[in-house]
């Protein structure tokens, strides 16, 4: 993902960074308050999501908002976006892992 556009908004007190691709479209923003013990939170522009790390962001962005889950279980009807929810699954309610 190119990031190209970075806009600070300073509020009362909040702060909120957006960050745009290169295209113009929207991809996530942070707020933070001025207390420096508080983490900034990320939060997807197209569904409101929140993240405390930039790069969990990342990854909502590139593997699960907007798209279908594409890691389906052979057991039961469970599909998830991302490969290790799949095998956490696998172990936690059919106590097995399968390779992939």
């Amino acid at each position: 993902m190119n990031l190209g556009l970075w806009q600070l908004t300073m509020g009362t007190s909040l702060t909120t960074l957006r960050i745009a691709n290169r295209d113009g479209s929207t991809g996530m923003s942070a707020e933070c308050s001025g207390n420096p013990s508080v983490q900034p939170l990320y939060a997807c522009m197209n569904c409101g999501k929140q993240y405390k790390l930039r790069g969990s962001l990342r990854n909502h962005l590139r593997l699960e908002c907007g798209k279908e889950p594409q890691f389906q279980c052979q057991l039961c009807d469970k599909k998830t976006h991302q490969k290790g929810n799949l095998l956490r699954h696998m172990i936690l309610f059919h106590k097995q892992a399968k390779q992939f």
